[in-house]
């Protein structure tokens, strides 16, 4: 039995436009990974970066199963290959959805002078990642960001900066690592021989159903 999304789930995911997938394979979640998902209609896409040989992409179409998490929804879900009849939609959603975002970062603080930003407001803009459902590790991320870029300003040959506001923010607490999936030397070549042909661009879209 198949169950839909409801509105709700379908409009948060939809717009978070990046989700963390982990594949479920023999009942044990394997290591999660960041994706880009776009919706068409009532259904949710993801597509693997270097078409069937990228590790969670193939564990999740051998086992059908995953967990995702986005936009503050978690849920367990059906993996399987997307229906023909909908690969140049789901592919133009694609296209629409790749740089249409400036990026939280560049939205937050893109306009400031550095030196003008404070510790309390990378908090409060941290957050409101939180508070909008971003994973911790993303969170994490973005907050390793903005102290690599204050770290690179504080240098006395390029802004001089007295101090790295981010020092002064709390660091999330992430989940226990998933168990680890390593590439076999076949698969190896198969990502290779992907880039280097550019197949990896027309990956088939793989349908996340509740």
């Amino acid at each position: 039995m198949r169950l839909a999304w409801t509105e709700n789930e379908l409009r948060r995911i939809g717009d978070a436009e990046e989700l963390e997938i982990a594949p479920v394979r023999r009942g044990t979640g394997r290591a999660s990974r960041p994706i880009w998902v776009v919706r068409y209609g009532d259904d949710l896409y993801v597509r693997a970066a270097y078409v069937e040989a990228s590790g969670w992409h193939r564990i999740a179409r051998a086992s059908g199963q995953a967990r995702i998490s986005a936009g503050g929804v978690e849920k367990d879900v059906t993996v399987q290959d997307a229906d023909p009849g909908v690969l140049d939609a789901v592919d133009a959603a694609y296209r629409r959805g790749k740089g249409k975002s400036p990026g939280v970062l560049m939205a937050a603080f893109g306009d400031r002078p550095a030196e003008k930003i404070t510790t309390r407001e990378i908090s409060t803009f941290l957050r409101k990642l939180d508070s909008e459902g971003v994973s911790p590790r993303s969170v994490n991320k973005n907050r390793q960001v903005l102290s690599a870029i204050f770290g690179f300003a504080c240098r006395v040959d390029t802004h001089n900066l007295p101090s790295i506001p981010v020092a002064g923010t709390a660091k999330r607490r992430e989940p226990l690592a998933a168990v680890l999936d390593f590439y076999e030397p076949e698969e190896v070549e198969r990502i290779a021989s992907a880039a280097a042909d550019g197949s990896h661009r027309g990956a088939q879209p793989t349908n996340l159903s509740a």
